[in-house]
């Protein structure tokens, strides 16, 4: 989380749209699309290339990515990186192969 939501050069665009979303729509398509929609489909992605390698079985790529995803946007929010670090622990402990 602090090398992609908390990047110095990130985070303050991430700030802008943030109080700008509730005025302006394209502020708020810009937030979702950077903050929620690009990052789901990227991370669907990579578990259906894991789920295709054998790594994880029996899930679906896109509910394990708005696992994954709400995990990292929780902890996001309320500013609790040991949190994320526990919910991931977790999340990863469930999903893949040993």
């Amino acid at each position: 989380m602090k090398e992609y939501l908390q990047n110095s050069q990130v985070a303050p665009l991430l700030k802008i749209l943030e109080c700008e979303r509730f005025h302006n729509a394209d502020a708020d398509r810009e937030w979702c699309e950077l903050l929620i929609l690009a990052p789901l489909e990227h991370e669907a992605n990579v578990f259906r290339m894991l789920k295709e390698r054998g790594e994880i079985v029996d899930e679906v790529a896109e509910e394990l990515a708005a696992e994954y995803q709400s995990a990292i946007m929780f902890a996001y929010f309320i500013g609790d990186v040991k949190l994320l670090e526990i919910q991931l622990q977790r999340f990863y402990q469930r999903v893949f192969i040993n």
